[in-house]
């Protein structure tokens, strides 16, 4: 039998993890945040020149289904005359690239995923038939950019931890500091490597430790973003302990990971904003790409 993992205190029924802290009152809270109407991107592009991991990430493959010259004649053996075409592509992908958020069901343990879903009867060869992205509920909550590279002057550094008391060093130069229902933005300055250096990118980075996540769960946030692959410190700290934040958020706390953001622009430091993240329903998939956007 499964080991029972990360058993929700909204239920056994339940399927949406820390977004049940995203209630009506937090998104009118974050809404009223906005006074410039201003959109600032916090996405990174998805495409060929997206970094992945060697041996676990798939490449990203596109290719034209249907070319302009080749619909065009199509239509004109069905009697059009006006020169109309159409190009089509096929893109086949990892769900985990680029700028995305992971499903609750994406990672679990001894057999469980959150809530103490289990592995044998929810993964199959067409995807996963729960915990999947089309539960991601949309998040139109307040977000804030917890500013490491401020607290330490400088980039942080391939292997260097965030630990629970920088989130709390951070925290204090957000206004309101960090509140239930957030959409919370670890930057790193790591995103300066995504598309030059995509092997450092991807196999090393800062990152959160494990004891900083539990401090973030339990400030009850909706979900925690990064500016790396995998929001983890990496290499982990622990070789036995391998993807303690993984666990701890997804499989634990039902806290969503977005991954690979970019959280260089200088219009989100030191504010609170309404943080849209709008998930594709892909169902079946263990995440979903991203358009990360803050409204100031």
């Amino acid at each position: 039998m499964s080991q029972r993992q990360g058993t929700s205190p909204f239920g056994p029924e339940d399927r949406v993890g820390a977004a049940n802290f995203v209630t009506e009152r937090e998104v009118l809270r974050a809404f009223s945040l906005v006074k410039e109407g201003r959109i600032v991107d916090l996405s990174l592009p998805i495409g060929v020149d997206s970094p992945r991991i060697p041996g676990i990430n798939s490449p990203f493959v596109i290719s034209m289904w249907s070319h302009p010259l080749v619909s065009q004649r199509v239509h004109y053996e069905r009697g059009t005359r006006n020169g109309v075409a159409f190009a089509d592509e096929r893109i086949e992908f990892d769900a985990h690239t680029g700028t995305h958020i992971d499903a609750l069901g994406h990672t679990s343990a001894n057999g469980a995923m959150y809530n103490g879903v289990p592995v044998a009867d929810t993964v199959h060869n067409h995807g996963l038939t729960d915990l999947d992205a089309s539960r991601i509920p949309p998040l139109l909550t307040r977000g804030v950019l917890l500013d490491t590279v401020a607290v330490k002057g400088r980039f942080l550094e391939a292997g260097e931890p965030v630990e629970a008391e920088d989130l709390e060093q951070a925290s204090r130069l957000v206004p309101g500091g960090v509140q239930a229902g957030d959409i919370v933005l670890v930057r790193t300055g790591w995103a300066r490597h995504y598309g030059s250096d995509n092997l450092r990118y991807a196999v090393t980075a800062p990152g959160i430790s494990e004891s900083a996540s539990t401090w973030l769960a339990d400030q009850k946030v909706a979900a925690v973003a990064g500016d790396t692959m995998s929001i983890e410190v990496t290499p982990f700290q622990d070789p036995t302990n391998s993807d303690p934040v993984h666990l701890n958020l997804l499989v634990r706390r039902g806290v969503y990971m977005i991954e690979q953001c970019n959280l260089e622009p200088a219009e989100i430091r030191g504010r609170e904003f309404l943080c849209c993240c709008l998930a594709p329903l892909f169902s079946g998939a263990t995440g979903s790409p991203l358009r990360l956007v803050a409204v100031l």
